[in-house]
């Protein structure tokens, strides 16, 4: 398949229109028409941007779709993001999806109570304010359709113009409690109800994975 129909094949599947791409990809209708029809050539920056507008890796857009050799998985993408669990990493709105990783669905379910997998996205968590739960280096599994606070747990969240990983907890005085798991390094934050607008909950945390070293 050529570069242009796995483009269009790819924005079709996410029931996307080129003024769509247009809008999220800094790119002219007239010119996604002529890639698409495989008569106007790509450059990098426009490829990373079309990549980021689908919300694909760069690799997927050369690459086929092949039903009969992920049956049983699932996909995730894992997306150019650090959420700090530490002083703050500066938020990103439109991430680049670094990778696509498969893994068992009967595991994702399981073990993360997936039902719609496109929720999902994995991050990789920077600073150690919620060792020894979660490790610097370890992959973060986020459901990005929470954008609410629900209860007690684990989430993505951007405050202060920081993203960061932290423990929310609701406080009888009506504030949110922005926690460390590592309280002897990190204190704890407050939000107060008139700050509310100022936090912005990008997803809730399910569950990470976490590689040591032998010997460790």
């Amino acid at each position: 398949m050529k570069f242009g129909q796995r483009l269009k094949e790819i924005r079709l599947s996410r029931n996307l229109t080129m003024t769509d791409v247009e809008a999220r990809a800094g790119l002219k209708v007239g010119n996604i028409s002529r890639i698409e029809k495989g008569t106007q050539w790509v450059s990098e920056d426009s490829l990373h941007a079309i990549a980021r507008a689908l919300d694909v890796p760069v690799a997927t857009l050369f690459t086929e779709e092949n039903s009969n050799s992920t049956s049983g998985y699932i996909t995730f993408q894992r997306l150019n993001v650090q959420a700090s669990a530490g002083a703050g990493s500066e938020p990103v709105e439109y991430p680049d999806v670094l990778q696509e990783i498969r893994v068992l669905e009967s595991w994702a379910r399981q073990t993360l109570g997936v039902v719609d997998p496109s929720r999902i996205k994995i991050i990789t968590c920077k600073g150690d304010s919620m060792t020894p739960t979660v490790r610097p280096g370890d992959i973060v599994f986020v459901d990005i359709s929470v954008r609410h606070f629900q209860a007690e747990g684990i989430y993505v969240l951007a405050w202060q113009n920081q993203l960061l990983l932290k423990r929310l907890n609701a406080l009888f005085d009506g504030r949110l409690a922005i926690q460390s798991d590592n309280e002897t390094n990190y204190k704890t934050e407050y939000v107060k109800a008139e700050q509310s607008d100022q936090l912005t909950i990008c997803g809730k945390v399910l569950g990470w994975w976490t590689l040591r070293k032998s010997g460790m």
